[in-house]
């Protein structure tokens, strides 16, 4: 897996003290991840930054390690450092103002009253996929779940006039839910081939998703699925496994069903490589990743019940769709 080079950690580093002296840091690991990983997605959309698979959740780690064994005391940052700083701070607030209008449309169109905290978690993570094309870092996901524990009015939701763009996507995100039977077929074949072929933490990401999708979808009378979806719901279900995968979302062992096809997985994956015109691997530029692990990977600490916070206000669209 490549490594974080120099100039990339001291840049993430430095944006990292910058939004400490702007907005403050907590002594919270689990924060400064989270910043740290918001961080490296700004970077990665405004210059093209590739970070595939794990390498998202390891260089998160690095950029912490070295943050910590360094004293910032007397570090002064630069006029880009702020820029870049601000441009996080409202990349993580826009990520939480889509996800909550879109929450608080989905509430209204399920009726739900309340939810426990692990279908709040399992709400969050089926949104953040389709409302978010960039890359959401675990312990972001998990600051956002925090976010909604304390602010989000569940009676307040059913109550407001939501705009229309929120409905849509709570709709999608609905769809995606019909569907679970599916995607939990699709993940169970993903475990499955990593764990008869063991294929690099970078490979395990949106590609093979697809060509697993493909397989299962040949296989659907061994899965007992009875499915027939449109393109941009089938779009969506892969942008959604892609995600629990990459998030390290624990998931059971594999179904004897999905270990029997294996096989057919890698062949797909072959003619996809082979059909390709240039010599590549079957993996894009910016992949997910699933890693063996039987805990949340949002932790025990989000097992806590809800607490309501002050209501929720934010309806109205963004003002720009890249926010």
């Amino acid at each position: 897996m490549p490594k974080l080079n120099d100039e990339t950690l001291n840049a993430v580093q430095g944006v990292l003290c910058a939004y400490g002296d702007a907005y403050g840091l907590t002594d919270s690991l689990e924060e400064w991840r989270a910043i740290a990983g918001s961080i490296l997605s700004v970077k990665a959309q405004a210059e093209a930054l590739v970070i595939r698979g794990a390498e998202w959740e390891t260089w998160v780690e690095v950029v912490i390690t070295a943050f910590q064994a360094q004293d910032w005391s007397d570090y002064v940052v630069s006029a880009g450092e702020q820029a870049i700083a601000a441009q996080v701070k409202d990349w993580r607030v826009a990520l939480r103002h889509k996800v909550t209008n879109t929450l608080t449309a989905y509430v209204q169109q399920t009726g739900l009253q309340d939810l426990p905290i692990d279908v709040l978690r399992q709400a969050v993570v089926n949104i953040l996929p389709i409302v978010e094309d960039g890359q959401v870092t675990r312990d972001e996901v998990a600051a956002v779940i925090d976010h909604l524990q304390a602010q989000f009015d569940w009676s307040l939701a059913l109550k407001q006039v939501v705009d229309p763009i929120w409905v849509e996507l709570a709709e999608k995100t609905i769809r995606c839910l019909q569907n679970d039977n599916l995607k939990v077929a699709l993940r169970d074949t993903v475990n499955a081939y990593i764990a008869a072929y063991k294929p690099t933490l970078v490979e395990m990401g949106t590609s093979l998703v697809e060509r697993a999708m493909a397989i299962v979808l040949a296989n659907k009378g061994e899965f007992d699925l009875d499915v027939a979806l449109d393109p941009e719901t089938q779009s969506l279900i892969i942008k959604q496994v892609s995600f629990k995968l990459k998030i390290l979302e624990a998931s059971p062992p594999p179904s004897k069903t999905a270990t029997e096809i294996v096989d057919d997985l890698q062949d797909e994956i072959d003619r996809y490589r082979q059909s390709q015109t240039a010599p590549s691997s079957y993996i894009p530029d910016t992949t997910t990743t699933e890693g063996s692990t039987s805990a949340s990977v949002l932790g025990p600490s989000l097992g806590i019940g809800i607490t309501l916070g002050e209501p929720t206000t934010l309806i109205e669209p963004p003002p720009d769709t890249n926010d």
